[in-house]
């Protein structure tokens, strides 16, 4: 019985990660960058150009879905980054517009207060 109390009292391998997931969206939160893993249960991100093609999906989105979930432009690269539900890296097809990455990848997520440049912020934040 000793044994056994023992081995449940002990954190499962996979907390750590957790805590630094929690971590890492609560300093978005508090209006700090923070970089965060792709995949596991966050999210993935399509990436494509932010040229006006772009942004008329976001709008049709908008329109179609009653807004367009979170979308993180980069003007200085010319990209928006479209986060995506996790796991669609697994099954997103080639493409020659967009590309779709998950795990093992990593994001930097602009603070929830950027939303102009100068540098990447959010064209559409999170709700």
């Amino acid at each position: 019985m000793g044994a056994s109390a023992g081995a449940a009292s002990e954190p499962a391998a996979d907390m750590a990660d957790l805590a630094d997931v929690v971590r890492s969206l609560l300093a978005v939160q508090t209006y700090c960058d923070t970089r965060v893993r792709l995949g596991g249960g966050l999210f993935d991100v399509v990436i494509t150009s932010a040229g006006a093609q772009a942004r008329a999906a976001v709008a049709l989105m908008d329109k179609i879905q009653d807004g367009c979930g979170p979308v993180i432009e980069d003007p200085d690269s010319g990209w928006l980054y479209w986060l995506a539900p996790p796991g669609s890296a697994d099954r997103w097809a080639p493409h020659s517009h967009a590309v779709c990455l998950g795990a093992p990848h990593t994001i930097t997520l602009p603070s929830l207060n950027r939303t102009a440049p100068p540098g990447p912020c959010w064209h559409r934040p999170p709700s």
